[in-house]
């Protein structure tokens, strides 16, 4: 069996590790240069990723999630080897169950490598890092996942189309339905958060999902790819759950509208559409009563200058509006309401002072 995106290098510091990567081959892969995008699908935005394969390209299970700025907790050594442990396990009854993991394949992807992205092809990006391109622009330049994302944008952007919420607001982690699952743990509930849906539909802190939508689950990213191919709203999700040793089954609702409770200003693909300089993020409730704002304020703070913007400038109006809307709806707000070009009127906060400024809508900058 394969594992993708992982190698010696990576975990030589973990020794606790050796005897499971013993039973993989283990292939680690540095750049997206000609990665077959019909295969690795994943959040392309992680630092890090993990793919568990059977030779015959049947995915078993994904490892790595991000859902903040904060990586280091939202994954572990200690969850990665019990996700190892659970592809193993799968492998065990291959080819029996390959019916059942069709589902962790997506759907066709827009092109079938990276470089036939048209921006990429215009720049020059080539397929291998020892390629030469005779033409210019960056021939043997890495191309980086997060660029991959770019490109979805600008495949909307370039034709003044809006960016759908499930590109937006790609693999919603588990918290948006009020599951927070133990990092160190194999795809288990450490908490469950009152009056969310997830408690609404009857999960508890120690369940470990075995399924979910039908699918096995192996770590919280399976729950994210499970959750990110979920399109139609309202949907349910029928799941399967080992409680206190013994197998339950629940439904998770997915509600109308239930992407936009996650966050995604995080990203770094944000950098090709987003009118905020890196860094800009949504100010606490007890920050925004410090300025004497309401609990539902708009208050996105922005972290340095650029784009008109000074450094800590407070954004608290966009075109008319003063409540309800996060960073992420404020970045949602320029690609699905406005076209490239158009102006947003803001109100900022700056040195205690409120300034009105225009700001043009971003074109889709080349690499």
């Amino acid at each position: 069996m394969a594992c993708l995106a992982i190698d010696g290098q990576v975990v030589r510091h973990q020794p606790s590790l050796a005897d499971l990567l013993e039973k993989f081959v283990c292939v680690r892969v540095v750049q997206a240069n000609g990665i077959d995008l019909s295969l690795c699908q994943f959040d392309y935005d992680l630092t890090w990723a993990v793919l568990f394969l059977n030779a015959d390209r049947t995915i078993y299970g994904r490892y790595g999630t991000r859902a903040s700025r904060e990586l280091a907790k939202e994954i572990s050594v200690e969850g990665f080897r019990k996700a190892m442990e659970g592809a193993l396990d799968l492998h065990k009854n291959y080819p029996a169950i390959k019916e059942t993991l069709a589902g962790k394949t997506g759907p066709a992807p827009q092109v079938k490598v990276p470089e036939a992205y048209p921006m990429l092809r215009k720049v020059g990006y080539t397929a291998t890092v020892s390629s030469r391109n005779p033409a210019g622009g960056n021939p043997g330049a890495c191309i980086h996942c997060h660029q991959i994302n770019n490109n979805v944008y600008r495949s909307y952007r370039g034709v003044s189309t809006p960016i759908p919420d499930h590109v937006l607001w790609a693999y919603p982690p588990p918290n948006v339905l009020g599951l927070e699952l133990d990092v160190n743990e194999r795809a288990t509930v450490k908490a469950v958060a009152p009056g969310s849906p997830a408690a609404k539909d009857g999960f508890k802190a120690g369940d470990q999902i075995l399924t979910l939508g039908g699918q096995a689950i192996l770590s919280i990213a399976d729950v994210q790819w499970v959750l990110h191919q979920s399109k139609k709203e309202p949907d349910q999700l029928n799941a399967g759950v080992k409680r206190s040793g013994v197998l339950e089954s629940l439904t998770l609702h997915l509600a109308k509208g239930w992407r936009k409770q996650g966050d995604f200003s995080w990203r770094a693909c944000n950098g090709i559409i987003s009118l905020l300089p890196e860094g800009s993020h949504d100010l606490t409730a007890d920050e925004k009563k410090k300025l004497g704002l309401s609990p539902d304020a708009i208050a996105i703070q922005v972290l340095w200058n650029g784009r008109g913007f000074q450094k800590n400038d407070v954004i608290v109006e966009v075109d008319g509006q003063r409540n309800g809307m996060t960073t992420s709806d404020f970045i949602a707000y320029t690609v699905q309401k406005k076209k490239p070009k158009e102006k947003i009127a803001l109100a900022v906060l700056r040195a205690g002072q409120e300034h009105t400024m225009q700001v043009e809508v971003r074109e889709a900058p080349i690499e």
